[in-house]
């Protein structure tokens, strides 16, 4: 009998044991701490939606945002209502609608300030700046006090954004890079492009590299490096090219059309204006300037 009962007590510290070892080493799926499935599908919506409005497919960036919104809201997420309403805002933005941008990015700061966020309130007042510079008024000692005034904005901001955040560091050097340009500034304007550029072409954000270099571009054209400056929007369509950017197509060749237009070269500016009015007609889904 006493043999029984100590084999028995052995098998169950045995079983006990191998018990043990099948939980902390099993295949077996196990629930995550965390679900994120929702949160996943806002930031691809989210994602999504940039991407169509720097194409210029404005009806279907709104669609995008307004499901990355009711994702947002659903489950309660500061980062992405944020991040949606700064999207929202820039959208306004490219379409000419001054009081709606102004309000998404102002909601967006006060929502990341009510949340003590500094890195999204960071991050809400450089996309504010963006506003600074394009509405400012149009006598020249303002255009400088606002460029000087967003240059300090978003200095002292982009040292609070964190660095596995590149694609908002890439904005912030944007920003820079035309407010150094109102300023006059043309190479240190050309720096800060530059390394937007380079962020977002490590990051295979090509339609923005092609921005980049079409920024690049009207720097360099301003200062008279004709040259210099067609070679900066070759490279912005090889890159919206290899993308299929249809609407940065289409603009790219406008904006070399202004190039050799500027330059003297008639018939190569007359070329890339047909050239960009084909590309614009090819699609309905496109807003195409007058």
């Amino acid at each position: 009998m006493s043999f029984l009962i100590d084999f028995f007590k052995s098998f169950r510290i045995c079983f006990f044991f191998a018990a043990l070892m099948m939980i902390s080493c099993s295949s077996a799926p196990k629930r995550p701490t965390q679900i994120t499935k929702t949160y996943n599908l806002a930031v691809n919506q989210l994602d999504s939606a940039n991407v169509e409005s720097e194409r210029g497919n404005y009806k279907l960036a709104e669609n995008l945002l307004e499901e990355a919104w009711r994702l947002a809201v659903s489950i309660d997420s500061v980062e992405l209502r944020v991040l949606t309403k700064l999207s929202q805002g820039n959208l306004a933005f490219y379409q000419k609608n001054q009081k709606l941008a102004e309000k998404m990015w102002q909601s967006a700061l006060d929502e990341s300030a009510a949340a003590e966020n500094q890195e999204l309130t960071a991050l809400s007042k450089i996309y504010q700046t963006r506003g600074i510079l394009s509405w400012s008024s149009q006598v020249e000692s303002d255009k400088q006090k606002n460029a000087n005034q967003v240059i300090q904005i978003v200095t002292s901001q982009m040292v609070i954004l964190k660095k596995s955040n590149q694609l908002y560091t890439a904005y912030a050097y944007m920003l820079l890079g035309f407010a150094k340009k109102q300023l006059g500034q043309w190479q240190q304007a050309e720096e800060n492009f530059k390394s937007s550029e380079k962020i977002h072409e490590e990051m295979l954000y090509l339609e923005l590299a092609a921005y980049d270099w079409y920024a690049i571009a009207s720097v360099r054209s301003v200062a008279g490096q004709y040259e210099q400056a067609v070679n900066a929007m070759n490279k912005a369509i090889d890159f919206d090219r290899r993308v299929e950017n249809t609407y940065g197509l289409a603009n790219d060749y406008l904006a070399l059309s202004e190039i050799y237009k500027k330059s003297g070269q008639t018939k190569l500016s007359e070329s890339c204006l047909a050239r960009s009015k084909e590309i614009f007609s090819s699609s309905a889904l496109l807003n195409t300037p007058d």
